[in-house]
């Protein structure tokens, strides 16, 4: 992935105890066909919020675009809180990847 762009833009939302956390990741065409989202992370004031990204929770959204989700009990995170979402990635060859997107609020 030398010197190619991938961005992530992420959306976590809390609903009940439930806690959602869409990761739409956009990747230069080429990328596209081997790349898979394995976990998203949730980093907090508090700590780290994580889980695992199950194929079934994983949609191709055009060209070049993953929408990954990642689902679990919202432990440590609230509404409105300021969080930094990572995505970890595994390309076809098996190579692993983290990827940030900038502050966001969680919903």
């Amino acid at each position: 992935m030398t010197g190619q762009v991938i961005r992530a833009e992420a959306a976590p939302v809390i609903s009940g105890s439930l806690f959602n956390v869409q990761v739409r990741v956009r990747t230069p065409r080429t990328l596209a066909s081997g790349l898979r989202v394995t976990d998203v992370y949730v980093v907090t004031d508090s700590g780290v919020w994580s889980a695992d990204v199950d194929s079934a929770d994983q949609r191709r959204c055009g060209a070049g675009c993953t929408v990954a989700v990642g689902r679990g009990v919202a432990d440590g995170v609230t509404a409105g809180e300021g969080v930094q979402v990572v995505a970890r990635l595994v390309d076809a060859q098996g190579r692993t990847f983290l990827l940030r997107d900038g502050q966001v609020q969680v919903k």
